[in-house]
């Protein structure tokens, strides 16, 4: 079972460093107010990845450290063997919030900062966010304990990601996950070492199942546009 004050300590320091990042985007999108799409583009490229990737190292450390305290109490090496929990990130991280700057960008006339902010914040606080999926990922599956891990939606979150929650400990990989948080996502990964009966207190997959059905029967669900778009075929 997760230990549930050590999760909400980490789940806490997740959402303070969403928030953070959002006000950070916030202060760059009022540097660029007034710019040429041009000048903007320049400007933002030599700041906004590093930004995302500045948060995103926070959020991946954040995940290591609750992986590593999680797998001690639940029994650590006496238990499951020697193991040091890594970060790691996307491969396309770097390469993602430069696309986000192109497309944000690639507009006739001065794009306002207000259009800036609006389009980053939810772009980047999914690519922010996405530093803990791969650092639980990378870990649950280099390490012997072989845990399982999931998504919890945090309170008041949308019904895709209700039902994202409701799939409980199943995931085993980050590009999976990744590709099912929408912009703006600020769900949680958690990680559980008893493989068997993996649980969080509060967190009820099937209650989460049972809302995201009553919400798709009464037509509440409005999740179809928060999914990542998919190319379209050539």
């Amino acid at each position: 079972m997760v230990d549930k004050e050590l999760f909400d300590a980490y789940e806490a320091a997740l959402g303070a460093n969403a928030t953070l990042f959002s006000r950070a985007v916030r202060d760059l999108a009022d540097e660029v107010d007034g710019m040429s799409a041009k000048d903007m583009r320049t400007y933002l490229m030599g700041r906004y990845p590093s930004l995302v990737r500045a948060y995103g190292t926070v959020a991946a450390e954040a995940a290591r450290e609750f992986y590593e305290m999680q797998r001690a109490i639940a029994g650590g090496a006496a238990k499951f063997g020697n193991y040091e929990a890594v970060t790691a990130y996307p491969e396309q991280l770097d390469a993602e919030s430069a696309i986000q700057v192109n497309a944000v960008t690639a507009r006739d006339g001065k794009p306002s900062g207000a259009s800036v902010y609006a389009y980053l914040d939810g772009q980047g606080t999914r690519s922010v966010m996405s530093c803990s999926d791969a650092t639980m990922d990378a870990n649950c599956k280099r390490d012997p304990a072989n845990p399982k891990w999931a998504l919890v939606p945090h309170p008041g979150a949308c019904a895709w990601c209700v039902m994202i929650g409701s799939r409980g400990f199943m995931y085993q990989s980050e590009r999976t996950v990744g590709a099912q948080r929408h912009n703006g996502c600020k769900c949680t990964p958690v990680v559980d070492f008893d493989t068997k009966n993996p649980s969080l207190e509060g967190y009820d997959q099937r209650k989460l199942e049972q809302r995201y059905l009553e919400a798709e029967r009464t037509g509440k669900t409005h999740f179809r546009d928060r999914r990542p778009k998919k190319k379209a075929k050539r």
